[in-house]
Order: structure tokens, then sequence, then C-alpha cells
């Protein structure tokens, strides 16, 4: 089709054509078409030429007809576009030249089906009567950046669907100024440009963000319906780094007297300034829960804001000055926040029983003034002064519930306040002694109802004892009752009071005889009575340097448990169990050389002869073997202790890994002698108290041994055995920093220590029938622990100096070893044992250990000597030889005492030369 002259194209009844029309080809063939005129309803315009520019004007001919679908990319119109139905982007670009576009039936829209873009061009102001429908949330964008400052740019129909949250991505106003004045808006990110200005003039408008250079772009709220403005949850205006230059509350419209803003859940406002244009009009209603922040100077001495309404449990923080002529109300559990200078009428709850919190979150001194006179009855329910500086009230405020100081001071210098029966103090003392408080002056005066408690958070020392005295209220007091409040703090050691005629003191008294009751009470649980005798020394008021700040550093502990805890590590010490198991490992020792001794039956008596024994025991038929007393030999071994907590002393779990190896020969017929060496580590981890301690013992030992060989089956053996250990000791001390939270510190040790002793004992082979032999024994051992001095390292005031004294046992050892038939099972000899002793201690001593910490005036002390007097010894081994030449063997121990139990596993490789 080619349009020579200027002419009109109508679709419809009558028209040069109908229904569909699509525009195809070159798009010079249409640069003499004026207008296309739908004349039928269902008639569409399909444009499907890429890059088609056109000034055609769209308009219907009788009626709202006819809808155009763009089907090609780059599509320029220049002319209006009036009274249609639709316009469908169609997933393709559109760049509209003209001033107008009315599509004007219900539902009609501009459709954006992806990412579209619609880019708005004309020098003239713009107007745009439709929806902008948009299919997916957050997709497509207008772009009005090319218009000029202050050209306007009118919206009237919705954009996207604010209840359903699908929003147009982004709405790019420039420099123009827009007016959204016939519908709601749902916007992603709207775009202002230097001097770019945005009326909100409908009813719902969801802004998630805007961008703007900081200082530029203004919003106005200027309703022309009956409704307010609201802001839908989600919405933010500005940003704390980038605020707009303006947000204002325009004149009411119409029959309206006030400008309300509703503001919904988490809305945020940025501006430089927030002002209204009318004097004691604009209102904030924020009743949509959440926390919102408001930012930016609101209201000037000319023109103040009207009324600031909190409801539904809001929190809303204003950080910058407010001026308003009405009345601020806190209903609904709700808090308001105050930065800055606030002047108003009142600040008071909705209703009694309606009512909510006012918090000061100012790092500057501020002045809260307040020119009315509020309800008695609508008292607030909290005032917290939650910031870093002092507020000055100039007016009445009524609050019945808490008033939190924190640490600052809260001035009331005009008006009559009243606090209710239901009125508390909080109040902070801080570690340079300065207490918040309340400061009375002017012609203020505060009448109290009652006062029911003052709760001090004391982070002060309490290095002193006396009482110190500390203002919390200065000025004219009315109380009809007198002041008598519960006063109570957080350190447990304080006793808390209050005095004073014209002026509250909250009083501090330390009492030696209170922290020692109290300290008594935590480890009240704990009967050792160890750690309450250290508990006196811990106490003593002449102890100097390190002491003396474990006694300060413990009075910060805020509950029993956290206390007795420290003290059980502090007042205890592992060293009396760790000469324990070096006596024991020691003993360890010594029981396999013994059993060594008693395999050798080389010293073979007429009944030993006709016995399977485990070394010399002649099978049937078989002659004595006599050359197996020449040999070396190993036996690695494995044990595993428990000692529960006993007399006072913590308990501990020992793992004990090691090999002895040894090599002996005949002197002469009847005596044998032997020399061993043992090597031994043991890990320790202590229980009860002491739990989370640890130590690792190292032990290398050296020993000598022999055997002789009596009249009539009697036999004697024995041996000596030195041990050097190297202990390391890691034990827990706990600090507490000022608000009572506890930490951990390692307290670390290395020291040497030497375990020596010996044993000698009596035995008799006695055959009770064939094949049995029974050997009864008896003895003695002595073992010795050496004396120790070591310090500790690695706390910042818990290391001890230890002075540890000796340690030693004697024990009276009797028993008896059961051996029976030799076996013999493919060329190979097994010779079964069992084995049963007593071990009773007879005398010695535990170690008796004393340690300080550095200025310490006394040492703390240990306990007695309560370990178990009577231990059981049970086992059973088996021994193999293949040949004369090499032997192999295994064994089981058990050791059994009051709170004491270990299993010992042996292995043995002999080899005889």
């Amino acid at each position: 089709m080619m349009m020579n002259e200027a002419s009109n194209l109508i679709l419809g009844p009558n028209g040069v054509a109908a229904g569909n029309f699509a525009v195809a080809g070159e798009v010079g063939s249409y640069v003499g078409l004026l207008n296309i005129n739908f004349s039928n309803t269902n008639s569409n315009v399909s444009i499907e030429t890429d890059g088609f520019t056109s000034d055609v004007t769209f308009i219907s001919n009788g009626g709202v007809n006819g809808a155009i679908t763009l089907n090609a990319k780059g599509i320029t119109l220049n002319g209006n576009i009036t009274n249609l139905k639709a316009i469908d982007l169609n997933s393709n670009n559109l760049t509209f030249g003209g001033n107008n576009i009315q599509l004007l039936a219900n539902g009609s829209a501009i459709t954006f089906r992806a990412n579209e873009q619609l880019t708005l061009t004309s020098a003239s102001d713009i107007e745009i009567n439709s929806n902008i429908a948009v299919t997916n949330d957050q997709q497509g964008s207008i772009d009005a950046s090319g218009l000029a400052s202050g050209q306007g740019l009118v919206i009237k129909g919705d954009i996207g669907n604010y209840s359903t949250s699908v929003r147009l991505g982004q709405f790019n106003i420039g420099s123009s100024a827009t007016d959204f004045n016939a519908g709601n808006a749902a916007i992603g990110n709207l775009i202002f440009g230097n001097d770019g200005i945005a009326l909100f003039a409908h009813n719902n408008y969801l802004i998630t963000k805007t961008t703007n250079a900081s200082g530029q772009g203004t919003i106005i709220f200027r309703p022309v319906v009956a409704d307010n403005t609201n802001l839908v949850a989600g919405t933010n205006l500005g940003s704390a780094d980038n605020p707009l230059a303006e947000i204002n509350f325009a004149a009411p419209a119409g029959t309206n007297t006030d400008t309300i803003l509703n503001v919904g859940q988490g809305v945020n406002l940025y501006a430089t300034e927030i002002t209204t244009a009318g004097v004691n009009t604009g209102s904030f209603n924020f009743n949509g829960g959440g926390t919102s922040i408001v930012s930016g100077t609101v209201g000037t001495a000319a023109n103040k804001f009207n009324n600031i309404t909190l409801t539904n449990n809001t929190t809303v923080k204003f950080t910058d000055d407010v001026i308003s002529n009405g009345a601020t109300t806190i209903g609904g559990n709700s808090t308001l926040q105050i930065a800055n200078d606030y002047i108003t009428d009142s600040i008071q709850g909705n209703a009694a029983g309606d009512t909510g919190t006012l918090q000061f979150v100012n790092t500057k001194g501020i002045l809260v003034t307040l020119k009315g006179n509020p309800n008695p009855d609508n008292a607030l329910a909290a005032l917290q002064v939650s910031g870093s500086a002092d507020v000055a009230i100039d007016g009445s405020v009524n609050i019945n519930g808490e008033i939190n100081l924190g640490a600052n001071v809260l001035g009331f210098t005009d008006g009559i306040s009243t606090w209710g029966n239901d009125t508390t103090i909080s109040t902070t003392l801080t570690s340079d002694e300065v207490m918040g408080n309340i400061v009375i002056s002017g012609a203020a005066e505060v009448k109290i109802a009652g006062l029911k408690t003052i709760k001090v958070q004391d982070n002060a020392s309490i290095d002193f004892i006396g009482t110190k005295t500390y203002t919390l209220i200065q000025g004219d007091i009315s109380a009809d009752n007198g002041i008598d409040p519960n006063v109570v703090g957080t350190n447990r050691y304080v006793i808390y009071g209050l005095s004073g005629n014209t002026e509250a003191l909250v009083t501090r008294t330390i009492d030696i005889n209170n922290i020692e009751n109290i300290l008594n009470n935590d480890i009240s649980g704990n009967g050792n009575p160890v750690i309450r005798h250290n508990l006196v020394t811990f106490l003593n008021p002449n102890n100097i340097g390190n002491a003396e700040q474990a006694y300060n550093n413990i009075l910060l502990a805020q509950n029993t448990n956290d206390a007795a805890t420290s003290f059980a590590a502090t007042l205890t010490d592992t060293s009396t169990s760790v000469n324990n198991i070096n006596i024991n490992v020691a003993k360890e020792e010594q029981g396999l050389i013994g059993y060594r001794l008693d395999e050798l039956r080389y010293l073979c008596t007429p009944e030993s002869d006709k016995m399977a024994s485990s070394e010399g025991g002649v099978a049937a038929g078989d002659e004595p073997i006599d050359n197996v007393a020449y040999g070396v030999w190993f036996k690695p071994l494995y044990v595993d202790t428990h000692q529960s907590e006993k007399g006072g002393v913590a308990g501990y779990k020992a793992k004990t890994v090691g090999t002895v190896i040894g090599l002996d020969t005949l002197a002469n017929d009847n005596l044998m002698i032997g020399a061993a060496i043992g090597l031994a580590k043991t890990d320790v981890k202590h229980q009860n108290y002491k739990r989370g301690d640890k130590t690792t013992i190292d032990s290398l030992s050296f020993s000598l041994y022999g055997a002789q060989q009596l009249v009539a089956n009697f036999f004697v053996h024995g041996n000596a055995i030195l041990s050097v250990n190297q202990v390391k000791n890691r034990s827990q001390r706990y600090v507490f920093d000022k608000n009572g939270n506890r930490s951990t510190q390692i307290a670390s040790a290395n020291y040497s220590n030497m375990t020596f002793g010996g044993n000698f004992m009596v035995g008799y082979d006695a055959s009770l029938m064939d094949g049995l032999l029974v050997t009864p024994m008896a003895g003695l051992s002595y073992l010795k622990s050496s004396d120790e001095s070591y310090k500790e390292s690695g706390t910042t005031f818990a290391n001890r100096q230890v002075y540890s004294k000796f340690s030693d046992r004697t024990d009276f050892i009797g028993g008896a070893k059961l051996m029976g038939y030799t076996i013999n099972l493919a060329d190979l000899i097994v010779y079964p044992e069992a084995h049963a002793f007593v071990i009773q201690k007879i005398g010695g001593r535990l170690s008796k250990t004393q340690y300080q910490l550095e200025g310490q005036v006394n040492p703390y002390i240990t306990p007695s000597d309560k370990t178990a007097r009577t231990t059981y010894n049970l086992g059973l081994s088996g021994t193999i030889r293949p040949d004369t030449k090499m032997e192999y063997g295994i064994g089981y121990d058990l050791n059994i005492a009051k709170k004491f139990i270990s299993h010992q596993g042996t292995v043995k490789v002999r080899l005889n030369f």
C-alpha cells in the first residue's frame, strides 16, 4: 500500500479494511498516512516492520475500539493514541513521541510482557491515561529521562499490582514533574534525575527503592481522593547514602483538613528535609508494624507538622529534628525512637492500657519540648535513654512503667510529670563509677505515686570495703507515700540500698563477711574441705599482686556455677593425682618383672620339675629343659585406669602404653640375675572439678632383678626400680570480663619427677595333685616419688608456684599362682597360668603439696591421703613355646580397689640363647 497524499485509513464497517490490519513493507510506504481510525471494537493494528517510524495518529471513531500490537523491534510512534482499548508491547520496545495516550475501556492497559521499554520523547507535556499492566514482577521499564526539567508527565492509571507485589521494573522520570494522580503504583525502582519531582496523589504506592543522587529528587504527597495516601510495606524512598532532596506534604485537597500519610510495615523515608505546605498540617500514621526510619528534618518553625501516631507494635526512628504542633501518640505496644531535638504538643499513650515506649537513641545531648498537658491516664509504658548522651525534657510526660536511664542523665526542666504505681527505674553504673541519673530542675516537678524497683546494671569495681553512694534522682520530688523501692543490682557481692532526704542516693556496700558467705554458698554442693579451707586463704585481705587480681576477677562472676567452677580450678591442684599415677606406673612395671621372675622355672625343685610351667616344665616323656634361663625378652603393655573422686581428690582416667625389655642369665645353679629398661607414656584426663585438665607423663625406668632358689621348694626373688618421669600439665583457669562472661586460659607446667623403690617376695612350690602346681607368695614393696617444684605459665594472673613433698608407699603383698597341665598342640607347648594377690598398704603418705599465686600471703593445701589401702589383683596368662629358642605369651590383669579399677594387657616375646 502506498500513501502518496494525506489520507485516513478506516478499520471497521464502511472502511477500506476490516478486522486485523498488518502494517508491513517499507516504512516509506506510509509517509502520507495521517490517521488510522478504528470503528470496530475487534480491530487490531499489528506493526510488523523492524525500525518502523511514523507520525500516524491512532484514533477511535465513535467509541473505544481497537488495539495495537507490536510484532517488530525498534518501533517509533510520534502521533497521539486516543480512545483505544490496548497496546501490547509483546516483548518489543516502543518509542512514543506524542503527548497523549488514552486507553479508556475498563481493563485497558499498556502491557509489558517481558523487559520491554517504553521511551517518552515529546517536548510537550505528556499524559498517559491508561493502566500499565505488568505480566511478571520486576519487568518492563518506562524511560522519561529525556524530558526537560519541570516538563509535565501525568500517569492516570494503575502501574503494576501493589496488592500482589507485581512491580514495573523501573520508571525513570528524569528531571520531569511526574504526577501519579489517578491510580495505584507498584514500581521496583523509581529513578530521579536532577530536580526530578514525583507527585503521589492517589491511594497506594509500593516503591521498592529510588535511585537518585544525594540531595536530588522530590516527592510530594498530594492526595486528590477522599482516602489518604498509603505507602505499602516494602517501600523505601531515598536511602541513607543518597537521601532525596525533599519529601513534601501538600496542602489538604478538597474537603480534607489534613494531609495524612499512612506508613506500612518497614517503610523508610530518607530526605534532606521533610516539609509541609500548610501550617499545622501533615500527619504521619505508622500502623503497619515492623521498623521504619524517618531521616531528615521534619517540619520547620514556620510550617509545623500536625500529628504523629504509632500503632500495631510499630517501631519508628526519627533521626533528625522534628517540629510538630499536634500530639505524638504511641499505642499498640509501639516504640518511638528519638535521635535529635523533638518538639510536639505531647507524647503519650493512645489510651489507658493502649500505650507504648518512648526511647531516646541520641548520640549528642538533645532537648524534647512538650507544650501541652498529657492525660495522666494515657501514661507511657516505658521511657528508655538508650543512646550515649543526655536528654532534657521541657514539659510534662507521664510514665507508668520502666524508666531506663542507661549511663545517661535524663533531665526534667519544666512541667509536671507523674510516675504511676508500676514505675521502676533502671540505671547503669559505669566502670568509671558514673551512674545514669535523673535531674529535676527549673519549674519542673515530678509526682511519684509509686516507685516499685530500682535496678542497677553494675559495671564498677568492688575493690573496696565499706559503703559508697551515687546520685540517682536530684531535684523536686513529690511522693505521696514516700519512696521505699526494692533496690537490686547485677553484682551479687554488693548490698544495694537507697538513702537521702533531699535526693535519692543509691548505696553500694561491700562486706567481706557477706562475700565469704556468698562464695561458701557457691561451693556448698562441693563437700571438699580443702576448697573451703583454701577459700579463706583466697580471701585474705593482705594478698597483693596476682592473688589480689584473682580475687577481683572472681567477683565478676555473676552466677553460682561460674564461681564454683572457677574456684575449683584455682583452689585445687592435680599434683597429688600425678604422684599417685607415677607410683602406679612403677608398680605396673614391677609387676611385669615379678611375673617374669615367677616364670623362670629353671630354678626347678623336684615338685616343679614334675609340673607344667611357663618355661621349664616337662612335657610327657621329655627331659627338663635347662637352657631357657638365658635370653632377652620384651613385654609391651597397655593399661586403662579409672580413679573416681575420693577423699576430696579429683578422679582421673589414664591410659598407659609402653614396653619393658629385659636380659637375664644364671649366675650359678641357684641364682638368676637380670636387668630391664622400660618406656611408658601415660595420658591423663582429670575428672570431677578438674575436668578439662590434662597431664602427659613420659617415663624411662631402669630395673635390676634376681631370684634365689632355697631348700625344700622355697625361693625368693626381688627387684629394684628407678623411673625418671617428664610431666606436662595443662590446667584450666577461668577469667571473667566486666559483663561476667567467662573465658578460659591454660596454665602450663613442664617438670621432672623421679620414682624409685623395690620389692622382695618369698614363695613355695607345692604340688596339690598330679599336673597342678600352686605357688603361694608373700612379700613387701616400697616406692617413693621425689620432691618437686615448678611454676606454671600461660595465664594473665593465675600462674601458680607449686611445691610438692615426696609421696611414698609400703605395701604387703600376698597371694598365689596356679599353674596347670602343659598342653601340647602340634609341636606347640602351651603353659596356662592364673594368679590372685592382695596388696595391702601398711605405710607411707600422700604428697603434701602447697601452691600459691604471686602475692599470696599463705599457700593453698592439698587433701590428706585418702587413697585406697587395699587392692586386689587377678590375672591370667599363657605362654607358647614352638621350640627351645622362642617363647610367646599373652596376659591380662585386673586391679580393683575402692573407687579404682584398672585393666592391664601384655604380650611377651623371648629369645633364648
